[in-house]
């Protein structure tokens, strides 16, 4: 009868499935998706996210259970602890297992919620226009928030139509920042040089070579 408890307890312990969540790096620069399809890649997110999160509920009730069990027999046969050790340890491996599920659950359920915080932040892009996302550009990059501020300023440079204005020529250098900020200098480079070939005789342009000239210093 004890064997059989235990193969049923084993039993319930389900696979899960592994969901490796696509990650995309915000500051990459990438065409940004037509609303269709990030709100139907944010409703799956969702419907995975919630059936995670029902996965997690019923390892926790799985655990409550053992966990009952371990001490009502523990309490009953306090006069046979050696016979029955066997089988307490049993139900104790158990519940490790199902407390290692649970935590790949979370990790799971983290990296969904990142991934949809991200889908949620390109549907606002797509749906914002370009001077918007030019102010809350600025904004972040006031506040120091470069990560931030990068997103929204690529967001502006994918959907403005003017590609040689001033105000591009200088969301390009202040990109340059951020990336320099971040301690990321190849990539700071990167849109400096762009600035200084791209926009002669503009601010930008005098001050991507400042920085450019730092930059080249420091690596002396």
């Amino acid at each position: 009868m004890k064997l059989l408890i235990i193969v049923f307890t084993v039993g319930l312990v389900g696979c899960q499935t592994t969901f490796k969540p696509r990650q995309e790096n915000v500051v990459t620069g990438r065409n940004i998706p037509s609303i269709s399809a990030v709100r139907k890649e944010n409703a799956d997110l969702k419907a995975k996210l919630m059936n995670l999160e029902e996965d997690l509920r019923i390892k926790d009730g799985k655990i409550e259970e053992l966990e009952v069990y371990i001490q009502n027999m523990q309490q009953k046969n306090a006069d046979y602890k050696k016979d029955e050790s066997e089988v307490l340890n049993a139900y104790k491996e158990s519940v490790d297992s199902l407390l290692n599920e649970k935590k790949e659950l979370l990790k799971k359920i983290s990296l969904l919620q990142e991934a949809n915080e991200i889908t949620q932040g390109k549907l606002k892009s797509a749906t914002t226009p370009a001077d918007e996302l030019l102010k809350s550009g600025d904004q972040k990059f006031e506040q120091k928030k470069w990560t931030e501020a990068i997103s929204q300023y690529q967001a502006y440079r994918e959907k403005t139509e003017n590609k040689k204005s001033n105000d591009y020529a200088l969301v390009t250098y202040k990109i340059g920042v951020c990336f320099q900020e971040l301690g990321l200098k190849a990539e700071a480079k990167t849109f400096y040089t762009s600035v200084i070939k791209n926009f002669d005789g503009t601010d930008a342009q005098k001050y991507a070579k400042y920085r450019l000239s730092q930059l080249d210093a420091s690596a002396n």
